[in-house]
């Protein structure tokens, strides 16, 4: 009979934080060529990541614990420096709350309105786009092409979790808060 390694927490995140790398790098040749994307690459690049964790944490288990320790292992995994972190989790957390909104917005109501913020915050370089104050001037074809890149990088997020769960033993992990 097989049995599954137990996995701690910090592993989990590690492991999914090491499949966040090859989605980035697939989110950012889809933006480049799909979206015929010609803005600043060192903010694409920014939001890429920021979006990439968001995805993983819809994937991972619904726990601030799991998600606090996300980004405090990415924060150590590049080596960013203590006093730069408060202003990234900032910056998160400000994305974070407009991507939430729209997805359960679209939880709701299925609108795609993830797409619209997408194009928002990633391709038009608008990260102070708050999605509750202002009515969105994307065009319904780049929302709707972003909302099936959030598709892909969603069901990718998910693919991480499930190959994670064929090798490890993590319902531990899923009842944490």
């Amino acid at each position: 009979m097989f049995f599954r390694k137990k996995i701690k927490p910090e592993e989990f995140v590690e492991l999914m934080l090491e499949g966040r790398e090859e989605m980035q790098k697939m989110l950012l040749q889809i933006i480049k060529e799909d979206f015929d994307y010609s803005g600043n690459e060192k903010n694409l690049k920014f939001e890429v990541v920021i979006f990439s964790l968001w995805i993983l944490t819809l994937s991972m288990p619904p726990s601030k614990k799991m998600r606090d320790l996300l980004h405090e292992q990415f924060c150590q995994n590049i080596s960013m420096p203590e006093a730069e972190r408060d202003v990234f989790y900032q910056e998160i957390d400000k994305r974070y709350q407009n991507y939430f909104y729209a997805f359960n917005l679209d939880q709701k109501n299925p609108s795609g309105m993830v797409g619209t913020v997408i194009t928002e915050i990633i391709m038009n370089q608008n990260p102070n786009f708050i999605l509750k104050n202002f009515i969105p001037t994307t065009g319904a074809t780049d929302s709707m092409k972003a909302f099936m890149l959030f598709r892909q990088a969603y069901d990718y997020g998910i693919a991480i979790v499930d190959e994670i769960k064929n090798e490890y033993k993590i319902q531990t992990l899923f009842n944490l808060s």
